[in-house]
């Protein structure tokens, strides 16, 4: 028993007006329902993807065919889809992507999958916009935007000026570009314009007061016209300019209101990017050109199906060289394609699927589907839907006029081929554009040197205080002076230092060379390593002051004792709460890396800009952050405020008083003053930030150790063992020459006696409160 499958053909073969609409209309139809009738006959003869042999698997299937003509309207399309659901299982077309939109989007919801061969809209690739039923044999817009950058590239034209229709292609092509010139060494500049004399020549003005000689032109081909007149009253048709076109054919040349010498010197200077399905090397393109004459054996079956639109029969078809490789053989193989493509999808669906799964399924096959093709390799990409870029060929298109006054294209001048271009040595060339600078604002190269040179010598003295500190870890002074907080505390400065290297790596010249990904973790880097290096080194700071504070403040004599791992645990707490709120920030609102514009022109080009780390919520977990920070400052104020009249000699109270009060200082001075200066001066807001951070851990540093030092080299730094610390009303006055630290002890009422009972018991004899640290 026949199963028969409908493939629906949408075609614009005539306009609202009822002319004629696109011009190789006629050779896309002939070669649909030649390609239909292949897959009925099992045909080979073409490519062998269905023969008999490939299309077993779906024996007695037969693919019966509707002509719909959209008349390019969008209303048409949609009707159609909604006349044909229920019978139709995949519709193919149509001619452009206006139309094409319509139809998949409505087909998909349907349930029904739609090819085309010729509707290169990046929008169709959107599921939320052209449907997620939707594949195509044809280059995308982007695919060509891709083709041109590298070209672009490829002929070393840094500087390039663009026009573009203000339409859905126009935007479309121009988002294309701009997606792919950011990796590549190509400056695009484009303007809009409508399709008035007025509008077209706004938007050059800016190419000619430039002096830009590489002009990018995307328009439909209507527009084209009207495009080169403009340019020669603006005086741009010279031998210094190239214009370089999306899409364009020799009819726009055909009411051109322009000297000979002007049409011949403006054809040499074109140049039109294009699909190239034209390959002789290909086994099934030579079977496809030999067989394009025996395509008359459908004519009567089309004549039949355009009658019954109320359309003119195709009584005959053009077969001069010029049209056959003009329109013909180089647009009719990615039809035939799409057509094969179709009836091999529906034979591997099989006839037991149910109307409610048919579509999904097929579009699924046409996917995974490959197959040598009359264009090439046909294979599509499952991410996008479009066909895989590796099998597609670009040509350049360059024009010739003759003197009969007629226009020629030809696509022999250069080739595009897996990413890239092989230029002829005939192709037309101009000079580079002169430089359109934007101003970045980058910081200054030789500054931004100077700072890492001065962070890194930072890193390295910490790095030296850290072996110091463990060397001396049983000397007298650095026992007494906690090392693990010591340790502690360096690490924070280590990690606040490097914070540094990110403090405006934005606004560095070296930047814009990194990744995507790079650049977004410069943004973070700065806050992780700032905040949480200063919640440790000031945590470190803090704690030591409480124990002093816990040691000193105990009026009924208690015994106390704490330990270092107590300590630990407090530091580990101060740091934990900085990283959970870094990590809610990260991960709610990650910052990332944009430039923001300072400055544009009257033809909206950006004439100045600066690098930023933007965030939709981060500024209020910044809030978070600092006030956390602040919370810290405080504490240490109020403890620093409490110890103010204890002892120093050993546990340095005052230096970790002046140390915290001094970065107190810092901090409140001169992060306000970095935010009174506007963000696109750059330079000034960098140095007073880097300058806040560098010089606070350099003071703190120095407070903290300096005095260690000396200590060292003047005390005795005999090992100690576990050490308690007495806290007494009276020190006899007999034994205080047998004492090692009676020579440090003050005398106010209560003081220190840095000692063990071992070595001087007599010194315990009164009443006496030992707090032990361990």
């Amino acid at each position: 028993m026949n199963t028969t499958r409908r493939i629906s053909v949408v075609l614009d073969l005539t306009s609202p007006n009822n002319e004629p609409a696109v011009t190789d209309t006629a050779s896309f139809l002939v070669t649909a329902f030649a390609a239909i009738q292949d897959c009925n006959d099992r045909n080979g003869h073409i490519t062998e993807a269905i023969s008999s042999q490939a299309l077993s698997g779906c024996p007695g299937m037969v693919f019966d065919t509707v002509l719909i003509d959209s008349q390019l309207r969008k209303d048409i399309a949609i009707k159609s889809v909604l006349n044909e659901y229920n019978k139709t299982h995949v519709f193919i077309g149509s001619s452009i992507s206006a139309t094409t939109l319509a139809l998949s989007s409505t087909a998909s919801a349907l349930g029904m999958p739609t090819m085309t061969y010729s509707a290169s809209s990046p929008l169709l690739s959107d599921v939320e916009i052209g449907g997620e039923l939707f594949s195509r044999t044809t280059a995308s817009d982007t695919q060509r935007a891709v083709a041109m950058i590298q070209l672009l590239e490829e002929l070393k034209y840094e500087q390039v000026a663009m026009i573009f229709q203000d339409s859905a292609y126009g935007i479309g092509f121009r988002d294309a570009l701009r997606e792919h010139v950011d990796r590549s060494q190509v400056e695009l500049h484009p303007t809009a314009f409508v399709p008035t004399k007025s509008s077209i020549r706004y938007a050059l003005e800016f190419a000619r007061v430039n002096k830009m000689r590489v002009l990018v032109i995307i328009a439909v081909n209507n527009v084209h016209p009207m495009i080169f007149e403009v340019l020669d009253e603006l005086g741009m048709i010279t031998k210094d300019h190239l214009f370089v076109f999306g899409d364009i054919h020799v009819e726009s040349f055909a009411k051109l209101k322009l000297s000979d010498a002007k049409k011949h010197l403006l054809a040499r200077q074109m140049v039109g990017i294009e699909t190239a399905w034209v390959d002789t090397g290909v086994k099934e393109y030579q079977n496809f050109a030999a067989s394009w004459k025996t395509f008359q054996r459908v004519l009567p079956k089309v004549s039949e199906k355009l009658s019954r639109l109320g359309l003119q029969p195709i009584t005959r078809m053009t077969v001069s060289k010029s049209s056959f490789e003009e329109y013909t053989l180089r647009r009719a193989p990615v039809v035939y394609d799409a057509v094969v493509s179709v009836c091999r999808a529906l034979c591997k669906t099989g006839n037991h699927e149910s109307r409610e799964t048919i579509g999904k399924k097929t579009h699924t096959n046409i996917l995974h589907d490959e197959f040598p093709g009359v264009s090439g390799t046909i294979r599509y990409n499952r991410t996008d839907n479009n066909r895989d870029i590796a099998t597609i060929r670009f040509a350049t298109k360059l024009f010739t006029y003759s003197p009969d006054g007629n226009v020629r294209s030809t696509l022999q001048h250069a080739h595009w081929t897996r990413n890239e271009w092989e230029l002829g040595s005939d192709f037309p060339r101009v000079r580079s554009s002169i430089g359109f600078t934007e101003d970045y604002n980058y910081i200054d190269a030789g500054l931004m040197i100077t700072s890492y040179v001065l962070s890194t010598l930072l890193i390295l003295l910490t790095c030296f205080w850290m072996g110091w500190t463990w060397q001396k870890r049983r000397s007298r002074v650095i026992s007494r002076s906690q090392p693990v907080m010591l340790i502690f505390f360096l690490v924070g400065i280590l990690l606040a230092t490097i914070s540094t290297y990110f403090v405006s790596p934005q606004n560095a010249y070296w930047y814009s060379n990194l990744s995507h990904w790079m650049q977004n973790f410069c943004c973070l880097a700065f806050y992780w390593f700032w905040s949480v290096g200063t919640s440790l080194s000031f945590g470190a700071l803090l704690v030591k002051l409480w124990r002093i504070w816990k040691i000193f403040d105990n009026k009924k004599l208690a015994r106390r004792t704490f330990s270092n791992k107590r300590a630990c645990l407090v530091v580990a707490g101060i740091v934990l709460v900085d990283i959970i709120l870094l990590i809610v920030a990260t991960i709610h609102s990650p910052l990332r890396f944009t430039r923001v514009v300072v400055q544009k022109d009257v033809f909206g080009n950006t004439l100045s800009s600066y690098g930023a780390c933007v965030s939709s919520d981060f500024e209020k977990i910044a809030i978070v952050l600092v006030s956390y920070q602040i919370f810290l400052f405080l504490g240490g104020v109020f403890i620093t405020f409490k110890v103010r009249r204890f002892d120093t000699d050993y546990q340095e109270s005052r230096y970790i008083t002046i140390s915290i009060v001094s970065q107190c200082q810092i901090y409140l001075l001169g992060i306000p003053i970095a935010f009174v200066f506007a963000p696109e001066n750059v330079t000034v807001r960098f140095l007073v930030m880097y300058m806040v951070i560098w010089i606070n851990n350099l003071l703190l540093l120095l407070v903290i150790y300096l005095p260690k030092h000396f200590a060292t080299r003047n005390k005795n730094n005999a090992t100690t063992g576990p050490r308690y610390v007495a806290y007494q009303k009276h020190v006899p006055k007999d034994n205080s020459s047998n004492d090692d630290s009676s020579g440090y002890l003050t005398k106010r009422t209560k003081s220190i006696a840095c000692q063990t009972p071992q070595n001087n018991p007599a010194s315990f004899t009164h009443k006496t409160n030992l707090v032990e640290v361990q």
